[in-house]
């Protein structure tokens, strides 16, 4: 069997409609549009003056901790990355920006609450009659 192959050029990235913005931009367009400015302010901080194609999902993930150091998991999830996530999906739709995959950071199971004891649920049921 003779098999040939031919090297192939890596292909070219492609190309975005319209110009690549700044974080900025795009998250004051996100705010004009549909967003919400609650947990914006600090990323559009850390961020400001960036291209949205020269921010990577690595330095999201390194923005929240930043951000938020003493907060768990959870929390730099909801006030960091959502919102950041939500900005970067706003740009592409736009056409400003590439679109990203960004993961939310491992989040620890909720604490299991113990059972109520014998001797409580007697005394909470003879409260109600």
């Amino acid at each position: 069997m003779d098999v040939t192959y031919r090297a192939t050029d890596p292909a070219p990235a492609p190309q975005l409609p319209g110009t690549i913005r700044t974080f900025t931009e795009a998250a004051d367009s996100y705010l004009q549009h549909r967003g919400c400015n609650r947990f914006l302010s600090p990323i559009v901080e850390q961020f400001n003056g960036r291209l949205m194609s020269d921010i990577v999902p690595f330095d999201i993930k390194q923005m929240s901790p930043a951000l938020y150091p003493t907060h768990s998991a959870s929390t730099q999830n909801r006030q960091a990355i959502t919102p950041a996530r939500a900005v970067f999906s706003h740009a592409y739709e736009r056409g400003w920006g590439p679109v990203l995959r960004i993961r939310n950071s491992k989040e620890d199971p909720p604490a299991r609450r113990k059972t109520a004891s014998q001797a409580w649920l007697q005394h909470s049921s003879g409260e109600l009659q």
